[in-house]
């Protein structure tokens, strides 16, 4: 990369700011990592790699927001203490009010980083900010409960806050995961610490600080950056009481063992193999016309073609396969092509858009191979019905995309 190409370079976000600020500069610093678009696999941002004294400086500050005390003359000190229960809930609010004024910037953001079709994205992020009114609304309603336990007792429930979390959040879904993950521990007084995958840390970062602008404490919340190496400098932290993770089983055991040894609070989400399974209609086929059986599959086939295909089936909830009753199967099949035909790919920024590249040329060679692998198999029995094969026909102003990781719908 040229030393004077103009990227915006992110860094790590500790105690409410952004630890050096490279913003479109035309000299870039030597240790940035380009963050690549799979449209065109052309480097369309950066960010400088957390070091392992930024791990130390984001945990101190996460550490220290959270254990301040109530008496402490800073007002916005004690982010975990149960008076502040109140101000965390309007602070969660404004949380709110900042992403949906920002839903259309941050969208962008994202699909400049991952592909995925502007259209897809900004509805996702439109439904964001109801998480943290959801968690606000929770705060203003909750009551500690006296549940009866026998003569001479008393059984008090009282919920706490854990500590200092670190959330670990994957490319598919950067802020819809961070903001699930975020709300809940922002709402129970946690701080909180996420490294975000490296191939989309941009939205995260743009996010925090809308957070800061929104009122929330020095401190609370840090984002730091980077890959595997940033990870485990954060879980071996013995002051982190609880990890929370998006991402693959590989990953997974690994952040299971190491949290393990400090015994740390663990939840992971790894992925799945959902089927989507296809009934024929109440009393069965023959009680039906062709008019009526087709209004009953239409919907069904789009809300399988979605549950296979969104986000370019790089989804931890993908429908992965179709078990359909034989009754309905040559139809349904017939309707499942025509719809996956329709898919139109190109510019992930142009509204027309319905599907996108996936994240890398790595993965990109991984899915022909599968493809490939299994039709060549002797084991199965497999019949390709369309597509099959990586998409390079894009031609006059969408031919940059052909440089891109373009899969046709398989």
């Amino acid at each position: 990369m040229s030393p004077t190409t103009r990227l915006a370079i992110y860094s790590s976000f500790i105690n409410g700011k952004c630890i050096n600020d490279h913003d479109t500069k035309d000299t870039l610093p030597d240790n940035h990592t380009p963050v690549v678009s799979p449209a065109t696999n052309k480097a369309v941002l950066g960010f400088v790699p957390s070091t392992p004294q930024d791990v130390e400086n984001a945990i101190s500050a996460a550490t220290e927001a959270f254990h301040a005390t109530d008496d402490d003359t800073d007002d916005t000190a004690s982010w975990s203490h149960h008076s502040q229960t109140s101000n965390r809930a309007s602070i969660l609010l404004s949380i709110a009010n900042e992403l949906r004024q920002n839903t259309t910037r941050l969208a962008d953001l994202e699909v400049q980083q991952i592909g995925r079709p502007c259209k897809e994205m900004r509805f996702q992020l439109s439904r964001l900010p109801e998480w943290f009114e959801y968690y606000a609304s929770l705060l203003r309603v909750h009551e500690e409960s006296v549940k009866p336990f026998g003569p001479g007792y008393l059984n008090v429930t009282k919920r706490v806050a854990l500590g200092v979390v670190v959330q670990i959040t994957p490319f598919n879904h950067p802020l819809l995961i961070t903001v699930k993950k975020l709300a809940p521990a922002l709402a129970a007084g946690n701080t909180v610490v996420i490294k975000p995958s490296e191939l989309a840390p941009a939205s995260v970062i743009e996010f925090a600080k809308l957070c800061t602008k929104a009122g929330l404490p020095p401190g609370v919340l840090n984002v730091l950056l980077g890959g595997k190496e940033v990870g485990e400098c954060l879980i071996s932290d013995t002051r982190i009481v609880k990890v929370d993770f998006t991402g693959g089983p590989s990953a997974g055991k690994e952040i299971g063992r190491q949290a393990g040894a400090n015994l740390c609070y663990v939840t992971q989400e790894l992925g799945g193999k959902a089927p989507m399974i296809v009934m024929p209609p109440p009393g069965g086929t023959q009680l039906y016309t062709a008019e009526k059986l087709n209004e009953y599959l239409d919907p069904i086939v789009n809300g399988c073609a979605f549950g296979a295909f969104i986000a370019s089936g790089q989804t931890c909830i993908a429908g992965t396969r179709a078990i359909v009753h034989e009754s309905i199967y040559e139809i349904f099949k017939e309707k499942m092509v025509l719809k996956v035909k329709c898919f139109r790919m190109g510019h992930p920024e142009c509204t027309d858009t319905t599907i996108g590249p996936v994240i890398t040329s790595k993965q990109l060679s991984f899915m022909d191979t599968c493809v490939k692998e299994g039709l060549s198999s002797d084991l199965e029995s497999l019949e390709l019905l369309c597509g099959g094969k990586r998409y390079t026909a894009f031609q006059d102003e969408k031919e940059e995309l052909n440089h891109g990781n373009w899969y046709e719908p398989t």
